[in-house]
């Protein structure tokens, strides 16, 4: 799906749309909700073969249940060359649990690397839609990319950063804690827990380790286990409260099952949009046998469900259901039913009950591929001037006012707000020159020499930049072809 508006005044834009549409539309049905559904502005209105996918428009209050219902949906930025800006759908898109493809984007790439396909052909859109429809890939890409919005883009963090930047006092992210109680029935199962322990990202653990009577265990072996608090089990004991003290949740984790790296934070940043919830996984893999299968609804992800679906050792209780509860009753749970009457159940991926063998890649959330700039990293590319490789090369970005034009006969260029705005009276198979005043070195500070440039705008259609070499500088300029407009926001010059 796609929910925007047509804008005649971006070819690009509606170009690229139609490539994605075209090439999606072969693997899935598209469908195009539009913002000026009805409108009478020529300029707005959906055009053959886009206007055969519009099936009507939404209010703005529909728009999150509309993003939640579809598996599959379609962003487009006007302006892609720049480091930082792209349309703002692509964080709701993400934080809706909803698979994204794009056009190629620089600032949806630094933000969320391959995290979010992007193409401006037809036939390469396709490919990725399908490998994403056929495989546990489309689903894999949902739940790492939620993970990446719900840890970094919400806007208590875009406050933290705000806040950080006027008080000049940095602001780090808020960690939770979360108490793990690991069952010890056997000396073995320590190095177990350490290993568990030490693989969990995105959270701060503080391990509770229940020991059988009869187990003696030296914690002292294992760095990842330091601090670790334990609890002897046995009649008469194992009456200490669960909950280690400044926690946000506790979370059972058991030696013989399997868990990912992002299996603890995937439960914990749930918490962000089901802050009183249990946290769990109703659909799951199981072990055993010599294989693995998949058990629950298929309904069973990003979904409520009863208590008793969601089992202790696949889920996150949060801290206020647990207070007083002992260590020895929260081992004897088999699901959460005792402490409350549903919860929230998340995607499947990342726990394996029962687990033996190998790690089946269709298991794990984690992705081999590129997630993009953390948060920080990102807000930091303005200031620094940072360039990430895209697919159509290194570019290396430099702000530059655009100054009075050497004028032609039907051609005019005006100052405006973003730079400057081209106005070409010309005939249609007329071209003409326009040079900037401005100088452009021939060396970038780092060495690398200046080959190329390229514009940051609109109404590529008429203008096209291009680059004169001289002995000590460079200067660059528009080569005008035909009437129309164009808008120049910045230059980007190209280096190698």
């Amino acid at each position: 799906m796609f929910a925007g508006t047509y804008y005649s005044k971006y070819p690009e834009r509606m170009n690229n749309l139609a490539q994605i549409v075209e090439g999606a539309s072969t693997v899935l049905p598209v469908e195009i909700f539009d913002r000026q559904y009805g409108t009478m502005n020529e300029r707005n209105i959906f055009v053959p073969p886009l206007k055969d996918h519009v099936v009507g428009t939404l209010s703005a209050q529909d728009m999150e249940r509309v993003y939640r219902h579809y598996r599959y949906a379609v962003t487009i930025n006007t302006v892609k060359d720049s480091g930082t800006m792209f349309a703002r759908r692509a964080f709701e898109l993400l934080a809706s649990g909803t698979v994204t493809v794009s056009n190629v984007c620089r600032g949806l790439r630094n933000a969320f690397g391959d995290l979010v396909p992007m193409s401006d052909d037809a036939a390469e859109t396709a490919e990725t839609v399908r490998r994403l429809h056929s495989t546990s890939d489309g689903d894999r890409y949902k739940a790492a990319a939620l993970r990446k919005v719900l840890r970094e883009h919400t806007y208590a963090d875009r406050l933290r950063y705000i806040l950080s930047r006027v008080s000049g006092v940095p602001l780090p992210r808020r960690v939770p804690q979360i108490t793990v109680v690991i069952e010890v029935a056997d000396p073995a199962v320590v190095e177990r827990a350490a290993s568990l322990v030490g693989s969990q990202q995105g959270v701060d653990v503080a391990l509770v380790l229940a020991c059988h009577a009869d187990v003696d265990i030296d914690v002292a072996s294992f760095p990842a286990l330091v601090g670790a608090r334990v609890v002897r089990l046995g009649p008469g004991a194992g009456d200490e409260p669960a909950l280690v003290d400044g926690s946000s949740g506790l979370a059972v984790m058991r030696a013989g099952d399997w868990y990912g790296p992002h299996y603890l934070e995937g439960l914990a940043l749930a918490w962000r949009y089901a802050p009183d919830d249990v946290v769990g996984k109703a659909r799951r893999f199981v072990g055993g046998g010599g294989r693995v299968r998949l058990e629950g609804a298929d309904d069973g992800e990003y979904a409520r469900v009863p208590g008793e679906a969601l089992t202790m050792a696949s889920s996150l209780v949060p801290a206020a259901l647990l207070n007083g509860v002992s260590v020895a009753r929260v081992l004897d749970m088999a699901d959460v039913s005792e402490i409350a009457s549903s919860g929230v159940s998340i995607d499947r991926f990342d726990y394996c009950s029962d687990h033996e063998g190998d790690v089946d890649v269709a298991m794990s959330s984690e992705l081999s591929i590129d997630l993009g700039l953390s948060a920080d990293d990102f807000h930091a590319l303005p200031a620094s001037d940072r360039a990430r490789t895209a697919a159509e090369g290194e570019w290396w970005v430099r702000d530059l006012a655009l100054g009075s034009s050497e004028l032609v006969e039907g051609v005019s260029v005006e100052r405006a707000m973003r730079g400057a705005h081209v106005v070409s009276e010309l005939d249609p198979q007329e071209e003409a020159m326009v040079w900037s005043r401005s100088e452009l070195p021939l060396k970038l500070a780092d060495g690398r020499m200046v080959d190329g440039v390229r514009v940051d705008g609109t109404g590529s259609e008429i203008v096209t930049p291009v680059i004169e070499r001289g002995e000590t500088s460079s200067r660059w300029g528009l080569r005008v072809r035909g009437p129309g407009n164009a808008d120049i926001h910045r230059v980007w010059l190209v280096a190698s």
